[in-house]
């Protein structure tokens, strides 16, 4: 057998792979990498080049520059409304940083991710993390345009009724009919006056009788 001629011939067998190599290819980070340049001219960001070598190999020093600037100076009003709700995210550690990151992307924007804090504070992890800081950028963008949108509607005004109002209506021309029947002559000569002309009849009646007394 095979197995025999290797020993006689003195030939070492290869060990068998126990693992998988998870890292991913340098074209699919490459890829990411240019989606995340594309988000962060959209946001205006202007603190400086990117580090692509320390993005591409997963240095949490530069993840945590970018999320600084996405979360804290790319809206102020988005950072206006993280403080409203009580998240303090100024003068922490880089670890407290990153838990009340996780935190607020939870809960106030309904975002989830397979990163650990410790993964993230680590080298590596580069995929994840480029995708991790590509929706950060197009949450906060997308808050912000919500919170444009409520600043710009009055508080208590009822749009829904609002918009019902403002649909034209057009109705049955039976109950038209039903409701407003056909004006006949006698009904048009029988009308009441108008609050004009009957003030003005009044007061030729009262000038009219003023006249007779005076005779």
């Amino acid at each position: 057998s095979g197995a025999t001629s290797r020993k006689h011939s003195g030939e070492r067998p290869q060990p068998v792979p126990t693992s998988v190599d998870h890292r991913p290819c340098m074209g699919r980070l490459a890829a990411s990498l240019e989606v995340l340049k594309g988000e962060l001219r959209r946001a205006k960001y202007d603190e400086g080049p990117l580090d692509a070598d320390a993005l591409l190999s997963g240095d949490p020093s530069a993840y945590l520059r970018l999320l600084h600037f996405a979360l804290l100076r790319c809206s102020t009003d988005v950072a206006r409304w993280l403080a409203e709700l009580g998240y303090e995210l100024y003068a922490k550690s880089d670890a407290r940083f990153v838990e009340c990151v996780w935190r607020l992307m939870r809960q106030e924007l309904g975002y989830r991710h397979a990163l650990s804090t410790k993964q993230f504070l680590s080298a590596g992890f580069a995929e994840r993390k480029l995708q991790l800081t590509i929706e950060s950028l197009r949450l906060v963008s997308a808050k912000h345009a919500d919170l444009g949108r409520s600043a710009r509607r009055p508080v208590g005004v009822d749009y829904k009724a609002l918009a019902e109002l403002a649909q034209p209506r057009t109705p049955n021309a039976a109950t038209a009919d039903a409701r407003q029947p056909p004006l006949t002559v006698e009904a048009s000569r029988t009308r009441a006056p108008r609050p004009a002309a009957a003030a003005a009849a009044a007061a030729a009646s009262a000038a009219a009788e003023e006249a007779i007394a005076a005779a």
